[in-house]
């Protein structure tokens, strides 16, 4: 007898079920090709350069339609199908030219000239005769820039000397070197010591040591003072100023001095005849036989009756005018018979400095701004 495969499968199928009792079987409906199935999403990775954009593809596995997305954003990308479907958006490479370095030549740097400044030190006999604050303004003196533009001495006595000093801010200040030394700085009329001028005339013109009693006393006597003058034969040159400059300060800041650079008036005509108009402050006609009292005006030519001018000239105070043309009126200088400084109120605004002194930095080319940095330090 003859027992095949299947006989034998059959008979091993009887025998379990009996021996588990009845049961229900499950059986698979086929599937029908109307009904949608779930599409399975397949994402791939590549890795490639930063830049790169990868897509991914839907795939039905039933119906077989497909539904790509893609993202591209620049027109030169291409795209790139791997083995499992996916597309991948690939940039170009952009290839980097390397550029040959050009050796640069250094220049050559030119030397730098640096000015030194000025350094001065206190001799060690300073902090026996000064006090801490007589230092300080010793030291002022010293470094900053001050000149002197005139030098005179007194007719009377030959022991007194006046200086015309030019301050750190082109201000003008006349020290007086006499039985009381004294200067015309706010400093010395406030504190009445030794101003920073002061110290200047003694240690740069008359070259004296610290220890000279002229830095100790405001009252010297005169043999002191004809001692201090011969101590030191040359001035030093730091405190001179070219001779132009000098005669162009003198001419503005001083009448009839006798080494101002002469100036002429400005718009100087000649007078008109007297018969072309009439007084312009009497009305009346004016006379040839007269011509010594009758003025005329630099500017304009016209002329007036000088009684009649100077009742005009007494109305405008300082500042006199013309009564035709209205230009200040020049006054036509007697012989020099000794020099006066000029008054605040005869200068221009250009020429006055803290209202009450004539300032002059323009000329000697400074500023007019204090500089305060060296008030702080103790000496």
């Amino acid at each position: 007898m003859i027992i095949t495969r299947s006989s034998k499968l059959n008979a091993m199928s009887s025998t379990t079920q009996s021996n588990a009792g009845p049961s229900t079987v499950k059986t698979e409906a086929p599937q029908s090709p109307n009904i949608p199935t779930k599409t399975k999403k397949t994402s791939v990775k590549i890795e490639v350069p930063s830049r790169t954009k990868v897509t991914t593809k839907k795939t039905s596995e039933a119906s077989g339609s497909t539904r790509k997305k893609v993202i591209k954003r620049e027109p030169a990308n291409k795209k790139i199908k791997t083995e499992a479907g996916a597309s991948v958006v690939q940039r170009k490479k952009s290839v980097a030219v390397k550029k040959e370095k050009t050796l640069k030549v250094p220049k050559e740097k030119k030397a730098r000239v640096t000015k030194k400044k000025t350094a001065y030190t206190l001799p060690p006999e300073a902090e026996i005769y000064l006090d801490q604050s007589m230092r300080g303004r010793v030291v002022r003196s010293m470094k900053q820039r001050m000149f002197v533009i005139s030098r005179e001495a007194d007719a009377g006595d030959n022991s007194i000397e006046k200086f015309q000093v030019l301050g750190s801010v082109g201000n003008n200040y006349t020290v007086t070197m006499g039985p009381s030394v004294k200067c015309t700085c706010m400093d010395f009329c406030i504190r009445r010591v030794h101003c920073k001028h002061i110290l200047m005339v003694l240690l740069k013109v008359y070259r004296l040591p610290i220890d000279n009693l002229m830095f100790r006393t405001l009252s010297p006597n005169r043999e002191l003072r004809l001692q201090s003058r011969s101590y030191g034969r040359t001035v030093d040159p730091s405190v001179l100023i070219p001779e132009n400059v000098r005669q162009k300060i003198l001419s503005i800041g001083f009448q009839n001095h006798p080494d101002a650079k002469p100036t002429e008036p400005e718009n100087t005509t000649t007078r008109r005849s007297l018969d072309t108009s009439d007084c312009p402050i009497c009305f009346e006609e004016f006379e040839q036989d007269a011509i010594a009292t009758i003025d005329f005006c630099k500017t304009c030519g016209n002329n007036v009756h000088n009684e009649c001018f100077k009742m005009w000239a007494s109305t405008k105070g300082s500042y006199v005018t013309c009564v035709y043309c209205r230009q200040k009126w020049v006054v036509d200088k007697p012989a020099a018979s000794g020099s006066r400084k000029n008054s605040v109120r005869q200068l221009d605004s250009s020429h006055v400095n803290e209202r009450y002194y004539a300032n002059f930095a323009e000329e000697l080319g400074i500023s007019r701004k204090r500089d305060y940095s060296m008030y702080q330090r103790q000496y």
